[in-house]
């Protein structure tokens, strides 16, 4: 073989170790913490007649794909769903319209997620959220802690704002997201929320797309 050939050849060999090596990840997700608490109290009930509730520790992973679903329509029909894997995570939440019990229902709502991410190459954070019904947009969250220990909040009280993105220099940050809220309300009434927060995602782990996840959430 001659040397031109021999220099083709270990090109050729250089481009396909590139193209099916696993990508060098820029962000690594160290940590991963969840939990829901939510229940419905009517008027002047001892009991809840409706709740939901689920929790991620951090030594369970760092990827979690938590659910549930409240279908019993003589108190309330709800689902929530959390989600995390390597390139973000989100929250969903839905109250379906309620028109019946004039006296009030109590509604507490009660969720967190916090991530630590140790970050290796300057790399964008966004963070967005849609809410409506008896819970404002204000309510949900998101909170940078930087390397320093300083806060900066991405989504917070303005009501103006529902989206942010910060650039990430190397070290670690821990992302929080929050809504809490526990109120008494009157018929009618209505909730839904989603609030996602993304960074790059580590490319050749999972044929799931991110985008095809979300879709998957928002359809139920």
């Amino acid at each position: 073989m001659s040397v031109s050939g021999s220099m083709s050849c270990g090109a050729a060999i250089a481009l396909l170790g590139l193209l099916f090596s696993p990508a060098i990840a820029t962000v690594e997700v160290l940590e991963a913490q969840a939990n829901l608490g939510h229940w419905v109290l009517y008027h002047g009930a001892h009991s809840p007649c409706s709740g939901a509730y689920w929790t991620h520790e951090v030594d369970e992973g760092t990827t979690f794909d938590l659910q549930f679903v409240n279908s019993d329509e003589g108190c309330f029909v709800s689902s929530w769903a959390g989600h995390c894997s390597s390139g973000g995570f989100f929250y969903s939440g839905e109250i379906s319209p309620v028109t019946s019990g004039i006296y009030g229902w109590s509604v507490y709502l009660q969720c967190q997620i916090t991530v630590l991410l140790d970050v290796t190459t300057p790399t964008w954070i966004t963070a967005t959220r849609t809410a409506e019904g008896i819970y404002s947009s204000s309510l949900h969250t998101v909170t940078l802690t930087l390397p320093d220990g300083a806060s900066d909040i991405l989504l917070g009280p303005d009501l103006n704002t529902d989206s942010a993105e910060r650039l990430l220099g190397q070290g670690l940050y821990r992302v929080a997201f929050s809504v809490g809220s526990d109120w008494v309300w009157s018929i009618p009434f209505s909730y839904s929320g989603f609030v996602e927060v993304t960074w790059d995602e580590v490319v050749g782990q999972d044929s799931t797309t991110w985008g095809d996840i979300k879709r998957m959430y928002r359809s139920r």
